[in-house]
C-alpha cells in the first residue's frame, strides 16, 4: 500500500496541541474542491468505528489506547484554507514505540454526487498512521477540537515471560537507549579475544526480539522486565587478545592436549550469570546460550573483522552490582562495571604487568673434556633461546592460578659438536634446562626442542635461564658420568 504523508508541522516547528473542548468555530459546512460534504458527521462515526476496528488486538491488551475523548477530523493543508483535504483524521491514539505526539492515523476519503447534485464522501483504506499532526489543520463538523496526546492513557508494555536472559542485537534492530561510556577500566583479557564494556544503558523496556527471538515478528515492540529484573543495554567491543602467545606455539600445541580457547561471556548480578545468547553467526559463536562468544582453536587466535561492537540486551535481577563474566577452560574471570574490579582466582599478570616478551635471541654455549684411551675428547654443547612470555595462560597448562604464571621460552634450536660422537652420551636437551627464579631452580612443566613452560610466581622479574648438559662418558677405563659447567642467560621482565 502507498502511504501519504500529509502536513505536519506549521512555522516554528510543531504547534502545541489545543486542550479538548476548546472551541475552534461552530458547526460548519466543510467542502472538497467547493463541493459542500452532505455525511461529513456520518464519515466521521464511521472512522471512529474503522480505527477501533484496525486496532482492535491492540486496544484490548492495552499497547495501544484511546479514550472518549478521541474523534475523527477532516484535514487541511494548512490553518488559513476554507476547504479541507479528502483526508480524514483519527486519534489521538498512543502507541507502545511511538512518540507521544506520533498519534494519529488517516484514512482517504472519495466523494460521489447523486443526480440531485448532493455530494456525499465514503470512507476509504488507511492511507498512514502515527503521524504528528497539528491542530490547527484538523476540522470536526461540530466544530470540536481535537484532544491532546497527552490526555490519552499511556499504553501498556506487556510484562515479559523471560528472565535472566542476554542476546546480541542483530544489526539495524532500533533500541531507545541513552548510554553513558563507562567511567572504569572495564576490559576481561581471555586467550581468544579482549572483552571490552565502552557504555552502559539502563532500559524502560526490553525490545521484543529478547522475548520472541531474532527476525522473528511481534504485535508488540517492548515489554516489561518482570518484577525482580531490570532491562540494561551493554555496548562491547570484541578485538584480538593482548595476551602474550610464545613463538613456536603451531608445533607446541598438540590438539588433543590442548586446554579449551572457547570463551563464553556473560552477565552476572548476585549469584545469577546470564549467558550472553548468539543467535546469529557472525564468527563470534553459534546460536544457544550455552555456545561460546568468542570461538578459537589454536593460539595465537585470529579474530575476523576485529575490533568488532556488539550490543547486548539484557533482562537481569534487580538487586545487585552488574558484572561482566568470562569462562574459559573452567575458569571465570568477573568485572564489576559500576567499580572495575575484578574477581577470580587466576593469575593476574595480564592486567598487573606491562613487559610480558622479552627478545632473548642469543646462544649460549659450554663444554667439557673427558680423557679417551688415547687422547681428550671435548664436546661442546649450545642452545639458542629465542624468545620468553609470560602470561597468565598457558595452551596445554591452562590456568595458572593466582599468585602464580606462565614463562614461555622458544628456541631457535639445540647443537653439539662433532667431537661429542666419541663416547658422550648426553641426557635429552629438554632434561637439562632450568629457570632461576630467586633461590628456586624450576624444572619445565612441558618440554620440547623449540618451547618450554615453566610454572613461575607471578612477581618475577629477574631470572636466569640455565643450560647444564649432563650424561654418561664412555671412553677409557671406566665409564662414567659427567655434568658440564652451566651456560647460562639472564631474562628480566621489567615491572
Amino acid at each position: 500500500m502507498q502511504l501519504s504523508r500529509l502536513p505536519r508541522l506549521v512555522a516554528g516547528g510543531l504547534v502545541s496541541v489545543l486542550a479538548a473542548g476548546t472551541l475552534m468555530g461552530c458547526s460548519t459546512d466543510l467542502k472538497i474542491d467547493g463541493l459542500e460534504i452532505a455525511n461529513a458527521g456520518d464519515v466521521v462515526k464511521g472512522g471512529m468505528t474503522k480505527l477501533k476496528e484496525d486496532n482492535a488486538s491492540a486496544l484490548q491488551s492495552q499497547f495501544s489506547t484511546i479514550s472518549d475523548a478521541s474523534d475523527c477530523f477532516f484535514v487541511k493543508s494548512a490553518p488559513d484554507f476554507d476547504d479541507v483535504l479528502p483526508s480524514l483524521a483519527c486519534g489521538p491514539i498512543r502507541r507502545l514505540g511511538s512518540g507521544e505526539n506520533a498519534a494519529w492515523d488517516t484514512y482517504s476519503v472519495r466523494l460521489t454526487q447523486d443526480a440531485k447534485g448532493q455530494t456525499t464522501a465514503e470512507l476509504g483504506e488507511l492511507s498512514d498512521y502515527a503521524q504528528e499532526l497539528a491542530p490547527e489543520i484538523l476540522v470536526s463538523p461540530t466544530g470540536a477540537n481535537p484532544a491532546a496526546p497527552n490526555e490519552i492513557p499511556a499504553p501498556v508494555a506487556p510484562v515479559a515471560k523471560k528472565q535472566n536472559k542476554a542476546a546480541i542485537l542483530m544489526e539495524g534492530t532500533p533500541l531507545d537507549a541513552k548510554f553513558k561510556p563507562a567511567e572504569k577500566s572495564t576490559t576481561l583479557i581471555t586467550p581468544a579475544g579482549d572483552i571490552e564494556v565502552t557504555a552502559i544503558a539502563n532500559l524502560e523496556f526490553l525490545p521484543a526480539f529478547l522475548e520472541v527471538g531474532q527476525g522473528t515478528e511481534s504485535d508488540v515492540p517492548f515489554f516489561r522486565p518482570r518484577d525482580g529484573q531490570r532491562a540494561v543495554a551493554v555496548q562491547v567491543r570484541v578485538s584480538a587478545s593482548t595476551m602474550e602467545s610464545a613463538e613456536g606455539s603451531p608445533t607446541y600445541f598438540e590438539q588433543e592436549n590442548q586446554a579449551s580457547l572457547d570463551t563464553l561471556v556473560g552477565l552476572k548480578v548476585g549469584e545469577q550469570t546470564v549467558p550472553i545468547d548468539k543467535e546469529e553467526d557472525s564468527g563470534y559463536g553459534n546460536q544457544g546460550s550455552s555456545s561460546p562468544l568468542i570461538t578459537c582453536a589454536q593460539l595465537p587466535c585470529e579474530l575476523a573483522g576485529s575490533p568488532t561492537d556488539l550490543t547486548v540486551v539484557a533482562s537481569v535481577p534487580t538487586d545487585g552490582p552488574l558484572l561482566l563474566t568470562a569462562l574459559v577452560n573452567g575458569e571465570t574471570q568477573t568485572l564489576d562495571l559500576a567499580s572495575g574490579e575484578r574477581g577470580g582466582s587466576i593469575s593476574p599478570v595480564e592486567y598487573d604487568r606491562d613487559q610480558r616478551a622479552v627478545d632473548v635471541n642469543k646462544t649460549i654455549t659450554t663444554q667439557l673434556t673427558q680423557k679417551d684411551t688415547s687422547e681428550n675428547r671435548t664436546c661442546q654443547w649450545s642452545a639458542s633461546p629465542k624468545q620468553a612470555t609470560l602470561s597468565g595462560f598457558d595452551a596445554r597448562k591452562g590456568w595458572a592460578k593466582n599468585g602464580q604464571a606462565w614463562v614461555s621460552v622458544s628456541f631457535e634450536g639445540f647443537d653439539k659438536s662433532t667431537e661429542c660422537l666419541y663416547g658422550f652420551r648426553s641426557a635429552e636437551a629438554t632434561e637439562s634446562i632450568r629457570l632461576e627464579v630467586g633461590e628456586a631452580k624450576i624444572k619445565p612443566v612441558h618440554a620440547s626442542e623449540s618451547l618450554m613452560v615453566f610454572p613461575v610466581p607471578s612477581s618475577i622479574e629477574k631470572s636466569s635461564l640455565i643450560y647444564t648438559p649432563r650424561g654418561q662418558f664412555t671412553g677409557g677405563e671406566t665409564d662414567r658420568a659427567f655434568t658440564a659447567k652451566p651456560a647460562t642467560v639472564k631474562i628480566t621482565f621489567k615491572k
